[in-house]
């Protein structure tokens, strides 16, 4: 995979973003989007914002809108329900950009097209003298943005469109807090002035979290099930299906660990087979004698390690953190145990591994062969 950014400034983008956006927020989030043409997603502050695709093998996979403030017609509703009015009169207006509109494939979510079109939107916000952004996430989402660098700046909110979401502002040249949360936008912020008199603003009005990179051994069954219970719904859980009872029992038997941007997760050639699973964070799958060529980017609830469970063969492949993360292990033990005690979960836990399998195979047909499945 290799994935590009581009800013959609001509009329031939754009026309593909907002037909993208349309396929994804009412076809596949099922969100309460205008019918009918998919330029009706374009809004008013579509001709005032900066619109990025993420662009694969010549595909739209990604999209994302800036808007820098002082161009929002009306920004006192937007003021209100992020809770930056304090915000807004230290930095003005004109150094204060607002993102949205983010939406990945399927094929790409919770992974590194992500990061690739913040890590766009932050550099350029930068050049432009942005020294502050704000946005929302989904609650489950949250532990992620704020491994990014993102800070919970308000209570929730109801998106009429998108449902219960969280403010979260970043400041982008708090450089002292990119590297203390492990972000990997600390690169991107190192290469621009330090803004230390925002980081002193933000450390009298924001309540950043006590910790962002582990959770603590009583706050992790909390963090796993706000991880897993919103998207259980989705195909690639490896525990959708199964009941909070009988997750509870597979979770008790599992462990979990922190790996760092970077750390190699799974290293080729070692004959182990154990399942692992992404609470938080993003894990790229890559070949071993070369980690630029990507097989898999996988994200919060998706999983891992399966073929060496099912085959029994050394590992083939390495796996490595590109952002801090969470991850849960459940041993190939805790699997024959779920063969032999408990059939029934057994039965789900593999009908899931073979559906993901199935969705990973007819996604690589398409982009090698252009098959049908």
């Amino acid at each position: 995979m290799s994935i590009g950014i581009e800013v959609c400034d001509t009329p031939d983008l754009q026309d593909r973003l907002f037909e993208f956006r349309h396929r994804i927020w009412g076809g596949e989030l099922g969100a309460d989007v205008p019918v009918g043409a998919p330029d009706r997603m374009r809004e008013p502050v579509d001709d005032v914002a900066i619109n990025y695709a993420a662009i694969d093998a010549g595909a739209i996979v990604g999209s994302l809108r800036v808007t820098d403030f002082h161009l929002i017609a009306d920004p006192a509703p937007m003021v209100e329900r992020y809770n930056v009015a304090a915000l807004v009169a230290h930095v003005g207006p004109e150094a204060l950009s607002h993102v949205g509109r983010l939406a990945v494939d399927r094929s790409r979510r919770s992974g590194l097209c992500i990061l690739k079109l913040l890590e766009r939107a932050f550099e350029d916000g930068r050049r432009r003298g942005i020294r502050a952004t704000f946005f929302d996430c989904s609650p489950y989402l949250l532990s992620m943005y704020e491994a990014l660098g993102a800070i919970r700046c308000g209570e929730a909110f109801n998106d009429p469109v998108l449902g219960f979401k969280l403010p979260v502002v970043m400041i982008l040249g708090d450089v002292d807090y990119f590297r203390e949360v492990g972000s990997p936008y600390l690169r991107i912020a190192q290469q621009f002035p330090r803004d230390d008199d925002l980081r002193q603003w933000r450390l009298q009005h924001l309540s950043a979290p006590a910790s962002v990179a582990t959770a603590s051994p009583e706050a992790l069954p909390d963090l796993i099930e706000r991880r897993l219970e919103v998207e259980l719904a989705r195909e690639h859980h490896l525990l959708a299906g199964l009941t909070r009872d009988q997750r509870e029992r597979v979770l008790a038997s599992a462990a979990t660990f922190h790996a760092g941007a970077g750390d190699e997760v799974i290293k080729a050639g070692l004959k182990e087979t154990a399942l692992f699973v992404v609470l938080d964070g993003v894990v790229e799958v890559v070949k071993e004698d070369n980690e630029r060529f990507v097989l898999a980017t996988l994200g919060s609830g998706e999983f891992f390690g399966e073929m060496a469970y099912l085959t029994g063969a050394p590992r083939r492949n390495k796996v490595i953190a590109r952002a801090p993360s969470q991850i849960l292990v459940i041993s190939a033990e805790v699997l024959r145990h779920l063969r032999t005690r408990e059939p029934s979960i057994y039965a789900t836990v593999m009908h899931n591994i073979a559906r993901t399998l199935a969705d990973r195979l007819v996604t690589m047909s398409h982009a090698w062969y252009g098959g049908t499945g």
